[in-house]
């Protein structure tokens, strides 16, 4: 995208609204009060049109506008701040003001080598950083890729979840719904792996958050053996899984 179209924005907080539509970590908040029933059955048949049409759909038209636009400013605050080449062996934190997305430390490892495997953990997933997710499996930048998510995936997030599940088999991996509320992510490449460690889950959301960086693949395959023994609800989805072997392929 032209930087040109972003110069009416000057910070993350002229996207405020863009937030009401995207990851609260609690309770639907339009859950929160008793509502009157008509507008719910409305709501609800409005949505069933949408979801029928629209297999992945951004929130609105503008929240996608705003999604790039935020997208846009994170990438590019981390690469004028952070380490462009991530070395084996060392350990990177990083604070950030809600100016860098979790998805973003992903793609920079990605743009230094493409991944023979990646696990990523959240409690939810953003639709929009699905498809972008998506897109690095079609061109092979991540070879193998496996999902978790948290318990509410399947009832306020069914949409990611059956886009991860078709990303994941895509790959030979699973998408795997269980008690979860970590946020890891995993990156085993030729040059080095790493597992950034985060408070941020897989969406774009302008919160300050925690984000460490462990260049050790040693860490790497202790998260990973805990992943690879979850039984998740959904197991049935993935009859054929099996854990991805990180020292010599399938």
């Amino acid at each position: 995208m032209d930087e040109n179209e972003f110069d009416e924005f000057e910070d993350f907080g002229d996207f405020d609204d863009f937030d009401d539509e995207h990851d609260h970590d609690g309770p639907d908040p339009e859950m929160e009060h008793e509502p009157d029933p008509a507008p719910i059955i409305q709501k609800e048949t409005a949505d069933k049109k949408k979801r029928e049409h629209t297999p992945m759909r951004y929130h609105t038209e503008r929240a996608a506008k705003q999604y790039e636009k935020r997208r846009f400013f994170s990438e590019t605050n981390l690469l004028n701040e952070f380490e462009w080449h991530l070395e084996d062996g060392n350990i990177y934190c990083v604070i950030t003001g809600g100016d860098v997305d979790s998805l973003s430390f992903l793609k920079h490892v990605i743009r230094q080598q493409p991944l023979d495997y990646c696990l990523l953990s959240s409690w939810c997933f953003g639709i929009e950083d699905v498809q972008e997710i998506r897109k690095w499996t079609e061109k092979k930048l991540i070879k193998r890729i496996d999902f978790y998510m948290g318990e509410i995936a399947r009832a306020s997030y069914a949409m990611c979840t059956k886009d991860l599940s078709d990303i994941a088999k895509s790959t030979g991996g699973r998408a795997g719904v269980f008690r979860n509320h970590s946020k890891v992510i995993l990156c085993y490449g030729p040059a080095f792996s790493c597992a950034i460690v985060s408070s941020a889950n897989i969406n774009t959301n302008p919160r300050t958050e925690n984000t460490t960086i462990i260049c050790n693949k040693d860490v790497c395959d202790f998260y990973k053996s805990f992943f690879d023994d979850i039984n998740p609800f959904n197991y049935k989805d993935f009859p054929d899984w099996k854990p991805y072997d990180t020292n010599g392929g399938e």
